[in-house]
Protein backbone atom coordinates (compact mmCIF):
# COMPACT_ATOMS: atom_id res chain seq x y z
CA UNK A 1 0.00 0.00 0.00
CA UNK A 2 2.64 2.66 1.00
CA UNK A 3 4.62 1.56 -2.23
CA UNK A 4 1.81 2.64 -4.24
CA UNK A 5 2.34 6.02 -3.32
CA UNK A 6 5.71 6.87 -3.74
CA UNK A 7 5.43 7.43 -7.11
CA UNK A 8 3.22 10.71 -6.56
CA UNK A 9 5.25 11.43 -3.92
CA UNK A 10 8.86 11.67 -6.19
CA UNK A 11 6.62 13.29 -8.33
CA UNK A 12 5.00 16.61 -6.36
CA UNK A 13 8.70 16.48 -4.50
CA UNK A 14 10.33 17.36 -8.43
CA UNK A 15 7.70 19.68 -9.46
CA UNK A 16 8.30 21.49 -5.91
CA UNK A 17 12.01 21.70 -6.28
CA UNK A 18 11.64 23.05 -9.87
CA UNK A 19 9.35 25.73 -8.85
CA UNK A 20 12.26 26.08 -5.97
CA UNK A 21 15.16 26.33 -8.70
CA UNK A 22 13.37 28.28 -10.72
CA UNK A 23 12.40 31.08 -8.40
CA UNK A 24 16.08 31.05 -7.25
CA UNK A 25 17.41 32.10 -10.14
CA UNK A 26 15.10 34.55 -11.04
CA UNK A 27 15.60 35.80 -7.43
CA UNK A 28 19.01 35.63 -8.40
CA UNK A 29 18.96 37.69 -11.22
CA UNK A 30 16.75 40.47 -10.65
CA UNK A 31 17.96 42.99 -13.22
CA UNK A 32 17.64 40.49 -16.22
CA UNK A 33 14.12 38.80 -14.70
CA UNK A 34 12.79 42.54 -14.41
CA UNK A 35 13.93 43.25 -18.12
CA UNK A 36 12.77 39.91 -19.26
CA UNK A 37 9.36 40.45 -17.39
CA UNK A 38 9.08 44.12 -18.66
CA UNK A 39 9.72 42.80 -22.38
CA UNK A 40 6.85 39.67 -22.10
CA UNK A 41 4.12 42.51 -20.91
CA UNK A 42 4.82 44.66 -23.53
CA UNK A 43 5.02 42.04 -25.99
CA UNK A 44 1.27 40.89 -24.65
CA UNK A 45 0.47 44.81 -24.50
CA UNK A 46 1.19 45.74 -27.90
CA UNK A 47 -0.92 42.42 -28.84
CA UNK A 48 -3.87 43.79 -26.95
CA UNK A 49 -3.43 47.07 -28.14
CA UNK A 50 -2.95 46.49 -31.52
CA UNK A 51 -5.98 44.25 -31.92
CA UNK A 52 -8.30 47.16 -30.40
CA UNK A 53 -6.96 50.12 -32.39
CA UNK A 54 -7.23 48.12 -35.61
CA UNK A 55 -10.68 46.78 -35.32
CA UNK A 56 -11.31 50.16 -33.79
CA UNK A 57 -10.11 51.55 -37.22
CA UNK A 58 -12.24 48.95 -39.33
CA UNK A 59 -15.15 49.73 -37.56
CA UNK A 60 -14.76 53.73 -37.86
CA UNK A 61 -14.09 53.54 -41.48
CA UNK A 62 -16.95 51.23 -42.95
CA UNK A 63 -19.07 53.28 -40.67
CA UNK A 64 -17.60 56.61 -42.07
CA UNK A 65 -18.09 55.31 -45.39
CA UNK A 66 -21.56 53.86 -45.52
CA UNK A 67 -22.85 57.08 -44.08
CA UNK A 68 -21.31 59.58 -46.67
CA UNK A 69 -24.13 57.49 -48.92
CA UNK A 70 -22.07 57.30 -52.59
CA UNK A 71 -22.47 53.51 -52.22
CA UNK A 72 -24.05 52.22 -55.77
CA UNK A 73 -24.33 55.80 -56.78
CA UNK A 74 -23.61 57.64 -60.10
CA UNK A 75 -23.24 61.60 -60.97
CA UNK A 76 -24.51 62.77 -64.70
CA UNK A 77 -23.72 66.70 -65.26
CA UNK A 78 -23.44 68.52 -67.92
CA UNK A 79 -20.07 69.05 -70.36
CA UNK A 80 -19.87 70.52 -73.85
CA UNK A 81 -19.24 67.66 -76.45
CA UNK A 82 -15.60 66.06 -77.07
CA UNK A 83 -16.78 65.38 -80.38
CA UNK A 84 -17.17 68.67 -82.99
CA UNK A 85 -20.11 67.47 -84.96
CA UNK A 86 -21.51 67.21 -81.51
CA UNK A 87 -20.88 70.53 -80.58
CA UNK A 88 -22.56 72.29 -83.47
CA UNK A 89 -25.63 70.16 -83.03
CA UNK A 90 -25.70 70.82 -79.48
CA UNK A 91 -29.02 73.55 -79.76
CA UNK A 92 -31.22 70.55 -80.68
CA UNK A 93 -29.95 69.33 -77.23
CA UNK A 94 -32.44 70.52 -74.07
CA UNK A 95 -29.18 70.22 -71.40
CA UNK A 96 -29.37 68.15 -68.36
CA UNK A 97 -33.50 68.56 -66.77
CA UNK A 98 -35.02 67.25 -64.64
CA UNK A 99 -36.87 65.01 -67.49
CA UNK A 100 -33.98 63.11 -67.30
CA UNK A 101 -34.15 61.66 -63.96
CA UNK A 102 -37.95 60.85 -64.80
CA UNK A 103 -36.32 59.01 -68.48
CA UNK A 104 -33.56 57.17 -66.34
CA UNK A 105 -35.97 56.20 -63.44
CA UNK A 106 -38.50 54.37 -65.26
CA UNK A 107 -36.85 53.36 -67.80
CA UNK A 108 -33.41 52.16 -67.00
CA UNK A 109 -33.06 48.49 -65.15
CA UNK A 110 -31.07 47.78 -62.26
CA UNK A 111 -32.05 51.22 -60.81
CA UNK A 112 -33.39 51.79 -57.71
CA UNK A 113 -33.70 55.78 -57.63
CA UNK A 114 -33.22 58.91 -59.22
CA UNK A 115 -32.76 62.92 -57.72
CA UNK A 116 -32.19 66.47 -59.49
CA UNK A 117 -30.40 68.49 -57.95
CA UNK A 118 -29.53 72.41 -58.64
CA UNK A 119 -26.35 74.24 -56.26
CA UNK A 120 -25.89 77.72 -55.86
CA UNK A 121 -24.45 79.62 -53.42
CA UNK A 122 -25.89 81.94 -51.05
CA UNK A 123 -25.98 83.75 -47.49
CA UNK A 124 -28.23 82.11 -45.31
CA UNK A 125 -28.95 84.11 -41.72
CA UNK A 126 -30.94 83.59 -39.10
CA UNK A 127 -30.84 83.99 -35.01
CA UNK A 128 -28.55 87.52 -35.83
CA UNK A 129 -25.80 84.80 -37.67
CA UNK A 130 -25.30 84.41 -41.36
CA UNK A 131 -23.33 82.22 -43.37
CA UNK A 132 -22.14 81.98 -47.02
CA UNK A 133 -23.12 78.60 -47.92
CA UNK A 134 -24.20 75.91 -50.64
CA UNK A 135 -28.04 75.67 -50.90
CA UNK A 136 -29.18 72.61 -52.53
CA UNK A 137 -32.35 72.48 -54.79
CA UNK A 138 -33.14 69.01 -54.46
CA UNK A 139 -35.94 66.11 -55.32
CA UNK A 140 -37.18 64.36 -51.92
CA UNK A 141 -35.57 60.97 -54.00
CA UNK A 142 -32.23 62.52 -52.57
CA UNK A 143 -32.72 60.90 -49.54
CA UNK A 144 -33.13 57.95 -50.75
CA UNK A 145 -30.22 57.96 -53.19
CA UNK A 146 -28.05 59.41 -50.85
CA UNK A 147 -29.37 57.60 -47.45
CA UNK A 148 -29.56 60.47 -45.68
CA UNK A 149 -31.57 60.98 -42.57
CA UNK A 150 -32.62 63.40 -40.06
CA UNK A 151 -31.55 63.83 -36.82
CA UNK A 152 -34.61 66.07 -36.04
CA UNK A 153 -37.95 67.12 -37.67
CA UNK A 154 -38.73 65.11 -40.99
CA UNK A 155 -37.41 65.16 -44.81
CA UNK A 156 -38.83 67.06 -48.03
CA UNK A 157 -41.57 65.27 -49.08
CA UNK A 158 -43.27 65.28 -52.74
CA UNK A 159 -45.88 67.74 -51.32
CA UNK A 160 -43.04 70.28 -50.58
CA UNK A 161 -42.11 69.54 -54.42
CA UNK A 162 -45.56 70.23 -55.92
CA UNK A 163 -46.60 72.88 -53.66
CA UNK A 164 -42.97 74.59 -54.09
CA UNK A 165 -43.54 75.09 -50.53
CA UNK A 166 -40.67 77.37 -48.70
CA UNK A 167 -38.92 74.68 -46.27
CA UNK A 168 -35.87 74.11 -45.49
CA UNK A 169 -33.53 70.98 -44.09
CA UNK A 170 -30.40 72.17 -42.38
CA UNK A 171 -27.29 70.24 -42.23
CA UNK A 172 -26.22 69.89 -39.16
CA UNK A 173 -23.37 71.67 -38.92
CA UNK A 174 -25.16 74.68 -40.39
CA UNK A 175 -27.65 74.68 -37.59
CA UNK A 176 -25.13 74.52 -35.24
CA UNK A 177 -23.64 77.97 -36.39
CA UNK A 178 -26.91 79.40 -36.58
CA UNK A 179 -28.64 78.67 -33.96
CA UNK A 180 -26.22 76.91 -31.07
CA UNK A 181 -28.14 74.76 -28.99
CA UNK A 182 -31.35 76.38 -29.87
CA UNK A 183 -34.09 74.33 -31.32
CA UNK A 184 -34.33 75.78 -35.13
CA UNK A 185 -37.27 73.29 -35.77
CA UNK A 186 -40.19 75.71 -37.07
CA UNK A 187 -38.07 78.46 -37.08
CA UNK A 188 -37.34 80.77 -40.01
CA UNK A 189 -33.87 80.88 -41.76
CA UNK A 190 -33.24 83.49 -45.14
CA UNK A 191 -32.08 81.88 -47.44
CA UNK A 192 -30.81 84.76 -50.02
CA UNK A 193 -33.89 87.07 -50.14
CA UNK A 194 -35.99 84.75 -49.11
CA UNK A 195 -37.25 83.14 -46.22
CA UNK A 196 -37.80 79.36 -45.74
CA UNK A 197 -39.42 77.27 -42.47
CA UNK A 198 -36.86 74.70 -40.86
CA UNK A 199 -38.67 71.00 -41.03
CA UNK A 200 -35.57 69.22 -40.23
CA UNK A 201 -31.61 69.17 -39.35
CA UNK A 202 -29.63 66.19 -41.10
CA UNK A 203 -27.59 63.56 -39.40
CA UNK A 204 -23.90 63.72 -39.14
CA UNK A 205 -22.31 62.54 -42.70
CA UNK A 206 -19.30 60.79 -42.37
CA UNK A 207 -16.81 60.94 -39.15
CA UNK A 208 -13.49 62.26 -38.30
CA UNK A 209 -11.68 59.21 -40.52
CA UNK A 210 -14.00 59.03 -43.35
CA UNK A 211 -15.43 62.16 -45.35
CA UNK A 212 -15.52 64.24 -48.55
CA UNK A 213 -15.95 67.92 -49.48
CA UNK A 214 -19.06 67.17 -50.92
CA UNK A 215 -20.64 65.54 -47.82
CA UNK A 216 -18.69 68.62 -45.47
CA UNK A 217 -20.05 71.27 -48.05
CA UNK A 218 -23.66 69.50 -47.80
CA UNK A 219 -22.95 69.42 -43.85
CA UNK A 220 -22.57 72.85 -43.99
CA UNK A 221 -25.50 73.60 -46.19
CA UNK A 222 -29.08 74.15 -46.56
CA UNK A 223 -31.46 71.90 -48.40
CA UNK A 224 -35.15 73.02 -50.29
CA UNK A 225 -37.41 71.49 -52.45
CA UNK A 226 -36.33 71.76 -55.97
CA UNK A 227 -39.38 73.74 -57.10
CA UNK A 228 -38.88 75.91 -54.69
CA UNK A 229 -35.39 76.69 -55.73
CA UNK A 230 -37.03 77.78 -59.11
CA UNK A 231 -39.53 79.53 -58.02
CA UNK A 232 -37.66 81.25 -55.69
CA UNK A 233 -34.04 81.95 -56.05
CA UNK A 234 -33.07 81.06 -59.71
CA UNK A 235 -35.27 80.03 -62.44
CA UNK A 236 -35.15 77.82 -65.34
CA UNK A 237 -35.11 74.23 -66.68
CA UNK A 238 -31.46 73.06 -66.32
CA UNK A 239 -30.47 71.31 -63.44
CA UNK A 240 -26.67 71.13 -62.19
CA UNK A 241 -26.82 67.05 -62.07
CA UNK A 242 -28.57 63.98 -61.53
CA UNK A 243 -27.33 61.62 -58.92
CA UNK A 244 -28.85 57.89 -59.37
CA UNK A 245 -28.84 54.96 -57.12
CA UNK A 246 -28.14 51.45 -58.10
CA UNK A 247 -29.14 48.02 -56.51
CA UNK A 248 -26.83 46.25 -58.90
CA UNK A 249 -23.15 46.89 -57.19
CA UNK A 250 -22.02 43.96 -59.32
CA UNK A 251 -22.40 45.34 -62.53
CA UNK A 252 -21.62 48.91 -62.62
CA UNK A 253 -20.24 49.34 -65.65
CA UNK A 254 -23.25 48.45 -67.19
CA UNK A 255 -25.19 50.38 -65.25
CA UNK A 256 -23.06 53.17 -66.08
CA UNK A 257 -23.96 52.65 -70.29
CA UNK A 258 -27.30 52.19 -69.57
CA UNK A 259 -27.54 55.79 -68.34
CA UNK A 260 -25.66 57.08 -71.00
CA UNK A 261 -27.60 55.46 -73.30
CA UNK A 262 -30.89 56.87 -72.19
CA UNK A 263 -29.61 60.30 -71.38
CA UNK A 264 -27.82 60.14 -74.89
CA UNK A 265 -31.69 59.55 -76.58
CA UNK A 266 -33.05 61.79 -74.40
CA UNK A 267 -30.71 64.94 -75.46
CA UNK A 268 -31.31 63.85 -79.43
CA UNK A 269 -28.10 61.84 -79.65
CA UNK A 270 -26.20 64.69 -78.32
CA UNK A 271 -23.32 64.05 -75.44
CA UNK A 272 -23.57 67.14 -73.57
CA UNK A 273 -23.28 65.76 -70.28
CA UNK A 274 -21.05 63.02 -68.52
CA UNK A 275 -21.52 59.75 -65.81
CA UNK A 276 -19.23 59.66 -63.34
CA UNK A 277 -19.32 56.44 -61.38
CA UNK A 278 -18.64 57.47 -57.60
CA UNK A 279 -19.76 54.12 -56.59
CA UNK A 280 -16.83 52.26 -58.80
CA UNK A 281 -14.25 54.81 -56.86
CA UNK A 282 -15.51 54.26 -53.77
CA UNK A 283 -15.65 50.38 -53.91
CA UNK A 284 -11.54 50.71 -54.83
CA UNK A 285 -11.08 53.29 -52.08
CA UNK A 286 -12.69 50.62 -49.69
CA UNK A 287 -10.05 47.77 -51.61
CA UNK A 288 -7.29 50.68 -50.41
CA UNK A 289 -8.08 50.82 -47.15
CA UNK A 290 -8.55 47.28 -46.35
CA UNK A 291 -4.56 46.93 -48.22
CA UNK A 292 -3.45 49.55 -45.59
CA UNK A 293 -5.18 48.70 -42.72
CA UNK A 294 -3.29 44.74 -43.39
CA UNK A 295 -0.57 45.89 -44.02
CA UNK A 296 -0.41 47.97 -40.73
CA UNK A 297 -1.71 44.74 -38.86
CA UNK A 298 1.06 42.93 -40.31
CA UNK A 299 3.68 46.02 -38.58
CA UNK A 300 2.29 46.10 -35.38
CA UNK A 301 2.19 42.03 -35.19
CA UNK A 302 5.50 41.94 -36.32
CA UNK A 303 6.50 44.23 -33.44
CA UNK A 304 4.28 42.03 -30.94
CA UNK A 305 6.19 38.91 -32.23
CA UNK A 306 9.49 40.79 -31.62
CA UNK A 307 8.91 41.62 -27.73
CA UNK A 308 7.64 38.50 -27.01
CA UNK A 309 10.37 36.63 -28.88
CA UNK A 310 12.84 38.19 -26.67
CA UNK A 311 11.08 38.25 -23.62
CA UNK A 312 10.10 34.01 -24.32
CA UNK A 313 14.32 34.22 -25.05
CA UNK A 314 15.08 36.10 -21.72
CA UNK A 315 13.14 33.59 -19.55
CA UNK A 316 15.42 30.96 -20.87
CA UNK A 317 18.83 32.16 -20.72
CA UNK A 318 17.53 33.08 -16.83
CA UNK A 319 16.37 29.40 -16.58
CA UNK A 320 19.02 28.35 -18.08
CA UNK A 321 21.94 30.23 -16.41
Amino acid sequence: MAGTSLPGAVSGFAFGEAVRTTLSEIWGHKMRSALTLIGVFLGTALVVVMVTIIEGVKIMVWDGIKTLGFDGVMFVSSRTPEDPIERQKRVYSRGLEALDADVVGTEGEDIQSVAAVRITQLVVAANGEQRRVRVYGITPSYGTVHDRNVGAGRWLDEGDEIDSRKVAVLGIHLAEKLFGTDDPLGKTVRVGDTPFRVIGVETELGNKMTNSGWTRREMDGVLIPLSAFRAYLQGGERIALLTVKTTASDKLSLVKKEIERLVRRSHHGISDFEVENIADEILKAEKQIQTELGNWTIILASLAGISLLVGGVGIYSVLKI
